[in-house]
């Protein structure tokens, strides 16, 4: 019995069906390089781009046509291929993480200043209508001082949330590079990730159990024709 390998091929069908993850109608089916006819699913597009779903295979006709530099050209652009901007990073470092806590406090005592000001400017403007003087207008002042420097603040944090710097951009929000077409006769080769695997693989072995338990299960065809039973052509007894 053949093994099932962790190696498929994208196809396109005629007819759409559920797929495998969120049961939408989808036409792209992966068909399994080590039994075909056996192992095959359906799959949105949009999977196939998810890192935690599958990984595309580089071609091999593709580093193979271009010699020498030509070809490690080509092993390079695929592996460009492979970072697409749109996937999430396989590691984040510890100052990245202690970066993004650290803007994230910032942002909170802004914010948190910014409402205390406020709360002071209405307890002042409280106040000012009983006392009237000179009072109302340092905490007018103080007022207007707080409400410019929360405008800063957040202009400023706007700005620098703004990807405008590709190297500081979401890498989520920005679109995948459009892939290169493959020749004619040629499909997309994929590499599913373990866990999907080894639910694939669970799938298919119960379903080769199940098979066979029918088979064991299934009454045996007679060998010979017992010797009992009445020939076929006798004359029926007169009556």
């Amino acid at each position: 019995m053949a093994q099932l390998g962790n190696h498929y091929i994208r196809r396109l069908a005629g007819t759409p069906k559920p797929c495998l993850i969120c049961y939408r109608p989808s036409p792209v089916v992966l068909v399994s390089v080590a039994l075909p006819t056996q192992d095959f699913f359906y799959c949105c597009p949009s999977h196939l781009a998810d890192r935690h779903f599958a990984t595309r295979i580089p071609s091999a006709s593709a580093s193979a046509s271009g010699g020498g530099a030509g070809a490690g050209a080509a092993q390079d652009k695929d592996k460009d291929k492979d970072k697409v901007p749109g996937r999430l990073p396989d590691k984040v470092s510890k100052e990245e993480i202690d970066k993004v806590t650290r803007e994230w406090k910032e942002r909170q005592q802004k914010k948190e200043a910014a409402a205390a000001a406020a709360k002071d400017k209405e307890k002042e403007s409280s106040s000012s209508s009983s006392s009237k003087g000179w009072l109302s207008t340092v905490a007018g002042a103080a007022g207007t001082a707080a409400s410019g420097v929360y405008s800063l603040a957040s202009s400023a944090i706007a700005s620098s949330s703004s990807p405008s710097d590709p190297s500081t951009a979401d890498p989520r929000s920005a679109a995948p590079p459009a892939e290169a077409p493959l020749p004619p006769g040629q499909h997309e080769h994929y590499q599913l990730h373990k866990d999907i695997f080894a639910m694939r693989k669970d799938t298919f072995n119960k379903r080769a159990a199940l098979k066979r338990a029918q088979e064991l299960n299934m009454p045996a065809v007679p060998s010979r024709v017992p010797g009992n039973l009445p020939p076929s052509n006798a004359a029926a007894p007169p009556r």
